[in-house]
């Protein structure tokens, strides 16, 4: 056998669906394998037939067969699928094949010889019981004295017995209550009971009289009464509708509700040994029928209540998890799923920590700790706004709600979690919106005011100074007149990111409006390093601007005042700085004044208008 379909057997626990192997440590099984060739059959070659001798154990691996029954051109009658076995002890006859087996697509089927599947049987008592799975032995014995007991006649269940033509040769009493007495039923088919949607369940011989007349595939495959092979099959847990007789024995007429009965059929075929002609022929079958009825509705019931809560619980907006005492997903939405990037097979079993960012992965498990031992939350029964973590690692904003379930002795909880992403979008756009400039994201008049008078009081309390420069863009008129809103709305723009790169990140840049622009200095600093300031805002004033692909130049009319030289209020500090901007504007422009006096008047690199 080739050693990677060995590794393909074992590994993953691919080879549980390969019911021969099922529970069996690879290493017991090694050997054998390791000589047993995997063959390759491809689409439309023939595997067996009637007309050639097999004594290979033969399993499916991978693809599908079809079985035929006079050659390979009539229509399949049943399919087998990766797992099952044909050959030897093929599920198609006994001894050898009778009908063809033929690959519907490429097909890798491991094969075993007689000797290889019996020394298997005595290295390990397992693969004896995994093959009793796949091979119905026959039933042995005299069944005679079970039908005449007592039991026979006091249990709920209806016991029966076919001949080997399925004719019933044995009923218990229980059949009166499907309304028929047991003289009625003897020597009449088993089908008589089923009803005719569920006929091609139980015949094997309808199955294919049926194919031959309607050229029709079945649907389903023969479980109950074989007429073939029947004395080769065992059956449990199969399920039909029988009918029910109305009339006088049942007192009246029955409802259409109360026509049929849903029973869970098992059933073996018997064999019965003779001794003088050295053979065992197959001589029937002897079966259960179980009312389950009633079990029936109660889970249609039941399903019907669950699936309206899974659906309640799946298309619910929010994700709703709930989490053992440890910690440990139970259960999970769908919407759980959506909101955290991960599919439910990768979040149930695990501890919902992995949702959350640090420290709180790493601290979840003593909170809840803690609050087992204590009894005390700030979390449980209240809205809390907290981060979450997508299966991307990627952090987002979410509102969670825990609250406690005791069920059965045990301690849940239920968290039901809202992305908030979107509302916390639109408070930060709304927030952006009031505070500021559209146009250069410089915050604006409101904003700076605020800040001016929150650090007004912090200079205050810590005696520090505190200097206020305003700024108003020489040529910006001219600008906008000549060449159009855009150059004017790009000459602001670039303005402003010149000066708050000027300025650094510790203080503030504002847009008062227009082409006015405020800078508020509340670092540490003194007269000497303001005034450098000022001269270096000037000077990215007078670099050009490229504007609509054309080179222009502005400049710009400064104005300080100081806290606490020139001011101590807010109005006044703003009125002083808006004086001292006019001063630097009657010099000429291209200049900054202290409310004091000191100024710098700088030359301008381009021609005034008014001397054009």
């Amino acid at each position: 056998m080739q050693a990677g379909w060995i590794d393909m057997l074992y590994s993953g626990e691919r080879y549980q669906d390969l019911v021969i192997f099922k529970d069996i440590p690879y290493e017991a099984v090694r050997g054998i394998l390791e000589r047993c060739p995997v063959c390759l059959i491809d689409a439309d070659e023939i595997l067996l037939s009637p007309k050639k001798e097999s004594h290979s154990f033969y399993q499916l691996l991978d693809g599908k067969l079809t079985v035929h029954l006079h050659d390979v051109n009539s229509r399949p009658i049943a399919t087998v699928q990766v797992g099952e076995c044909v050959g030897e002890l093929s599920v198609i006859d006994e001894k050898s094949a009778t009908a063809y087996v033929k690959a519907v697509g490429q097909c890798r089927i491991l094969e075993m010889r007689s000797d290889d599947l019996w020394e298997l049987t005595h290295i390990d008592p397992r693969v004896a019981k995994n093959l009793l799975r796949i091979f119905s032995h026959r039933m042995r014995g005299n069944t005679v004295a079970l039908t005449d007991s007592q039991l026979m006649q006091t249990v709920p269940d209806i016991i029966y017995r076919l001949d080997k033509n399925g004719n019933f040769i044995f009923l218990n009493d229980s059949v009166e209550r499907l309304g028929y007495t047991q003289d009625e039923l003897l020597g009449l088919h088993f089908e008589n009971l089923i009803l005719e949607e569920d006929l091609d369940k139980v015949s094997y011989a309808r199955v294919v009289n049926r194919i031959r007349r309607e050229q029709t595939i079945p649907v389903c495959s023969p479980g109950l009464f074989d007429e073939r092979r029947a004395f080769n099959r065992k059956t449990t847990g199969l399920e039909v509708r029988l009918k029910r007789k109305a009339g006088p024995q049942t007192g009246a007429e029955i409802p259409d509700s109360n026509w049929e009965i849903i029973a869970d059929v098992s059933c073996t075929g018997i064999r019965e040994t003779i001794v003088d002609e050295g053979c065992d022929p197959f001589v029937g079958t002897v079966g259960i029928i179980r009312d389950i009825t009633e079990r029936k509705r109660l889970q249609a019931q039941v399903e019907e209540q669950k699936a309206r809560m899974e659906a309640i619980f799946n298309t619910a907006v929010d994700a709703i998890i709930v989490i053992d005492e440890k910690g440990i997903i139970e259960s999970m939405n769908q919407a759980a799923s959506r909101i955290f990037g991960y599919p439910a097979s990768d979040m149930l079993g695990h501890n919902i920590s992995m949702l959350m960012p640090p420290p709180h992965r790493e601290l979840h498990d003593s909170y809840l700790a803690r609050y087992l031992a204590t009894g005390h939350s700030t979390v449980l029964g209240s809205n809390r706004e907290e981060v979450g973590v997508r299966r991307d690692g990627s952090h987002f904003p979410l509102e969670v709600s825990v609250s406690e379930v005791n069920l059965r002795g045990r301690v849940l909880f239920t968290a039901i979690v809202r992305d908030i992403t979107e509302r916390k979008n639109a408070e930060r756009t709304i927030y952006f919106q009031a505070n500021y400039d559209s146009l250069t994201k410089l915050p604006n008049r409101e904003l700076f005011r605020r800040t001016l008078e929150q650090k007004l009081a912090e200079a205050k309390n810590k005696g520090k100074i505190l200097a206020l420069i305003f700024i108003d863009l020489d040529r910006f008129k001219w600008i906008n007149d000549n060449m159009g809103h855009p150059a004017g709305d790009a000459l602001l723009q670039e303005s402003a990111n010149r000066l708050k790169k000027k300025a650094g990140e510790e203080n503030m840049v504002a847009r008062l409006g227009g082409d006015e622009f405020t800078v508020l200095l509340a670092g540490e600093m003194d007269k000497e390093t303001i005034t450098g300031i000022a001269r270096e805002l000037l000077e990215q004033l007078n670099q050009p601007f490229m504007l609509l692909e054309q080179e222009v130049y502005i400049s710009g009319s400064l104005g300080i005042a100081m806290y606490p030289q020139d001011a101590t209020d807010t109005e006044t500090l703003l009125k002083k700085a808006d004086e001292a901007m006019y001063m630097s504007k009657n010099a000429g422009k291209n200049a900054y004044h202290f409310i004091t006096g000191e100024h710098l008047i700088m030359e301008k690199k381009y021609v005034p208008a008014t001397q054009r």
